[in-house]
């Protein structure tokens, strides 16, 4: 599932942050996820395209 899509086209540059999130139970929810940045190094976005990064993790409600 693709969570945020941002995308600014004055610089050719945006952010796109998909998550895949996994019930395991009622309880627990695990997930996996990525921010991902491209285009233009002058754009707000861009300026970032080489710090992309994963996440992941596990949620616990009661």
């Amino acid at each position: 599932m693709l969570r945020y899509l941002s995308c600014r086209l004055d610089h050719e540059d945006g952010m796109l942050r998909p998550k895949l999130t996994y019930e395991y139970n009622d309880e627990i929810n695990i997930y996996v996820g990525a921010d991902i940045f491209y285009g233009n190094e002058d754009g707000l976005f861009g300026q970032f395209k080489e710090t992309d990064r994963f996440v992941s993790g596990i949620v616990i409600g009661f």
